[in-house]
């Protein structure tokens, strides 16, 4: 079903605030009246988010208000919206699908919660990502160009003014490893898609999606013209080193401000977790958000609730059929295990723990 490509990320928004002073201290005369001290504005605060998903990624509005209701507990203040990528959005040319949010924008004005918003690119995953009456012949062909704007412009006309885009380039240098003439015209084409967000909905924040792999060469190169990266980060069977791990993300971004769009560990023994490696790993999370302050923008912690194994188990054979009953088995617990709430609906510990934190980054 198409709304398992559907990730709902909820983000905390914090105001930012900066600090200045000069190199050497003025001068007072003894007898001068000393101006009133003025407090410094506040240290720049991380957006905290929550990623979640419908439960058996149903679209109805009982289901949404399920996820906006979460988000409300959670004390954070946006959600972010995925919709479908390029070439499952316009199945017919110049038409959009959207419908997976038509309850979402029925009640949306019931809460006070924005959002921050996942746009597609000609890049899937490990694929061209295109409308199927298009055939990929250059990132520069005019006819693909004009009509990925459109898309862009259809996504933000549906989701107008979003605090944060991300550009979905994920595994993108993977597809272009061998290409540097096509990686190039991607590069410009998503330039060219960040100064078009940013005339649609001035004041929106650009990014790219990144990934761990990528270099710091790659990474300048997609986002030369982007306001921070977007990493992602989900533990898997064996990873213990997660503090080496998070602060490689940090330290390959270099200078530029960066999101973490998804962060997780799960919790199924199957995965070698458990729930009280899951209340270690929230706190790491929020205690390197807090040491890295000034760099991060966003975190989302991915993600709400378990994804219900009745579902996992239809399509994750179906999406990987090549993977052995072993390795389906293993995605199953994974996806199944990710929440800080079974897909029931039922409180993990690290939940409390999550709301715990975040009340504290708002204070």
């Amino acid at each position: 079903m198409s709304g398992r490509h559907r990730h709902c990320l909820f983000v905390l928004a914090l105001v930012a605030g900066t600090s200045a002073c000069s190199d050497e201290p003025a001068e007072v005369a003894p007898d001068a009246t000393p101006e009133p001290s003025v407090d410094a504005p506040p240290m720049r605060s991380p957006a905290f988010s929550l990623a979640g998903i419908t439960e058996s990624y149903e679209t109805t509005r009982a289901a949404w208000k399920q996820l906006l209701d979460t988000a409300v507990d959670a004390g954070v203040t946006q959600i972010h919206l995925q919709p479908l990528g390029w070439g499952e959005a316009e199945s017919t040319p110049g038409q959009f699908n959207f419908s997976d949010f038509t309850e979402y924008f029925a009640i949306k004005g019931d809460y006070d919660l924005g959002f921050t918003l996942d746009i597609g690119t000609p890049v899937g995953i490990l694929r061209y990502d295109l409308p199927s009456d298009l055939t990929f012949t250059s990132f520069a062909d005019p006819v693909m160009v004009a009509r990925y704007r459109a898309y862009v412009t259809a996504n933000l006309e549906r989701f107008p003014s979003p605090s944060h885009v991300i550009l979905h380039t994920e595994t993108a240098t993977t597809l272009l490893a061998d290409d540097p003439d096509g990686f190039a015209a991607y590069c410009a084409l998503l330039a060219d898609t960040a100064d078009l967000v940013r005339t649609l909905s001035p004041g929106t924040r650009v990014g790219i999606y990144s990934t761990q792999y990528d270099t710091a060469a790659q990474l300048a190169a997609m986002g030369s013209n982007t306001d921070f990266f977007s990493f992602g980060y989900n533990a898997d069977r064996g990873d213990d080193d997660h503090r080496q791990k998070l602060e490689a993300l940090y330290a390959l971004a270099g200078d530029r401000p960066i999101g973490i769009h998804e962060l997780g560990i799960p919790t199924a023994a199957r995965m070698g977790g458990s729930t009280a490696a899951q209340v270690e790993f929230v706190n790491l999370a929020f205690d390197l958000a807090e040491q890295h302050r000034t760099q991060l923008e966003f975190m989302s912690y991915y993600q709400a609730f378990d994804e219900d194994p009745a579902v996992t188990s239809a399509y994750i054979p179906v999406l990987f059929p090549d993977w052995t009953p072993e390795m389906q088995a293993d995605a199953i617990a994974w996806f199944g295990s990710l929440g800080l709430h079974t897909f029931e609906g039922v409180p993990k510990p690290a939940w409390e723990v999550f709301k715990s934190r975040v009340a504290a980054a708002r204070r």
